[in-house]
C-alpha cells in the first residue's frame, strides 16, 4: 500500500509570515508561477500541463539550477505540441501514468513524484537528491511526497532518460530535511569518508540539523535567521550542549571557502574518533557523488 500525502495542486500555500523564511518563498515561488502559468493559458485553447522548472515553482519547490525567462509545458504526444513565445513545450510518455498530473484550478501541474522524473533530465545528480530532499521535507506544509512514492511512480514508469540517475539519487536521499545547504552539508560528509550522519535528530523537544547520537556529536547549520530566530537557536543549542553533546556550528561562509570547510572537517574527524570506537577513515581526496551514490562501493 502507498502512503499517500496531500494533493498538492488542490492545496495552494496560504501567505505565511516573512519570518517563516522557508515557507514564504515556497508561496512567493508558487504566486509567481501561477501568475506565469494563468498568462500561458489565456493564450491557448488547449489545457495546459506546467512541468520542469515551471512545475517545481508551482508547487513551490526550491531548483539549484534555474533557467530564468522560459516557461515549461508538457503533453503526451509530440503532435500535441503547444507552441508559444518563450515557452518550451516538451513530451513525455510517461504522462498517463497515474497519479502524475495534480489539479491547480484552471490548469494542471505534474505531480511531485512525475516532477522528480522530469528534473533528473535537466539536473547533476548530486543537484537531484538536494531538490528531491526539498520534496520531503521536515516541514508538514512543504513536504509533498514521500522516498515510497516516488519510488512507486519510478517502478511505473517505462524506460526514458533519466531513471537510473533517479534511483541513484534516492539512495542518498533522506526524508525530513529543513535545507537544501543541509543536505548538501551531509553529502560533502560521506564523501570525505565520514560517517552518514542522522537527519534533524530530536533530543528534549530539540531537533538538531544533523548528528551522530551514539557520539554526542551535532551539527548545526547556521543559514540567515531574523534576530528573534537566532535567539533561539542559541537557546536551542545551549540546551542540548548541557546534555553533554558537543555542537560544531557551520555556516554559508565555512562550505565555500576550501580551507575553512577543510578544517571543520578535521574537526569533525578529531571529535568522532575521540567519542567513537569505530574506525573511521578520512579521505585526502574527496569522493565524487555518483562514487558515494554507487550501492556495490563499500564506505
Amino acid at each position: 500500500m502507498v502512503e499517500m500525502v496531500s494533493p498538492p495542486g488542490l492545496m495552494l500555500f496560504r501567505q505565511p509570515g516573512k519570518f517563516e523564511i522557508m515557507r514564504y518563498a515556497a508561496w512567493e515561488r508558487q504566486q509567481e508561477a501561477l501568475q506565469v502559468c494563468s498568462g500561458m493559458q489565456m493564450r491557448t485553447k488547449h489545457c495546459i500541463v506546467a512541468s520542469h522548472y515551471t512545475a517545481a515553482a508551482l508547487l513551490g519547490v526550491p531548483v539549484p539550477k534555474r533557467k530564468p525567462g522560459r516557461s515549461f509545458l508538457v503533453v503526451r504526444h509530440k503532435k500535441d505540441r503547444i507552441r508559444l513565445k518563450n515557452v518550451s513545450c516538451r513530451y513525455w510518455k510517461n504522462l498517463d501514468i497515474p497519479g502524475a498530473l495534480v489539479d491547480m484550478g484552471d490548469f494542471q501541474c505534474v505531480s511531485p513524484e512525475a516532477l522528480f522524473v522530469q528534473m533528473s533530465m535537466e539536473l547533476s545528480l548530486e543537484q537531484l537528491i538536494i531538490f528531491g530532499d526539498s520534496l520531503i521535507c521536515r516541514d508538514r506544509r512543504l513536504r509533498l511526497t514521500t522516498i515510497r512514492n516516488i519510488r512507486h511512480f519510478i517502478m511505473l514508469c517505462d524506460r526514458c532518460r533519466g531513471i537510473r540517475k533517479c534511483i541513484k539519487a534516492l539512495f542518498r536521499m533522506c526524508e525530513g530535511t529543513d535545507s537544501p545547504q543541509e543536505t548538501k552539508l551531509r553529502l560533502d560528509l560521506i564523501r570525505y569518508g565520514l560517517p552518514n550522519p542522522c537527519v534533524n535528530h530530536l533530543l528534549n523537544n530539540n531537533y538538531i540539523d544533523l548528528s551522530y547520537p551514539e557520539s554526542k556529536i551535532g551539527i548545526e547549520y547556521d543559514g540567515l535567521h531574523h534576530l528573534g530566530q537566532i535567539s533561539k537557536d542559541h537557546e536551542r543549542a545551549n540546551g542540548i550542549q548541557a546534555e553533554g553533546w558537543h555542537i560544531l556550528t557551520v555556516d554559508k561562509y565555512i562550505t565555500r571557502n576550501w580551507a575553512s570547510f577543510i578544517k571543520f572537517i578535521i574537526n569533525l574527524y578529531d571529535l568522532l574518533r575521540m567519542r567513537n570506537t569505530s574506525k573511521i577513515s578520512l579521505l585526502r581526496i574527496p569522493l565524487s557523488v555518483p562514487q558515494i551514490c554507487d550501492r556495490r562501493r563499500r564506505l
